[in-house]
């Protein structure tokens, strides 16, 4: 049957990590800080960037793996993943289709699709 993953409170890419959520990238930026504390600032949000990235692409691996080992039979997938935040149709020229940005932002998480059984778009 269909097994959704729907957590909210984060997404695995930096960018889409705002409002409540930029919380994410300060910590991530403090640590980064922490560690290295005579970087510039450009290198620190880069490296805190990357770890945050690399961080959230295994957690999100590592629990659909064993999602799938604890209910093989599942359509193991995260609800909202993709999505291309597409939601102003209140608007007449409103037409569905995804931003080319977030397009390119979705193909970034190929390492989601590939691993997930199903997909779930908010």
């Amino acid at each position: 049957g269909l097994a959704v993953v729907d957590w909210e409170c984060w997404r695995p890419l930096w960018i889409r990590n705002w409002d409540s959520m930029k919380i994410y990238q300060y910590k991530s930026i403090k640590l980064v800080k922490e560690r290295h504390p005579d970087w510039p600032a450009d290198k620190v949000i880069e490296v805190a960037r990357l770890e945050f990235q690399q961080s959230a692409w295994a957690f999100m691996e590592q629990t659909l793996a064993r999602s799938e080992t604890l209910r093989p039979k599942g359509f193991w997938g995260f609800y909202g993943f993709p999505n291309c935040y597409n939601n102003q149709f209140q608007y007449s020229n409103y037409t569905g289709e995804c931003p080319e940005i977030e397009k390119q932002r979705n193909n970034k998480l190929y390492w989601l699709w590939n691993q997930s059984r199903a997909l779930y778009p908010s």
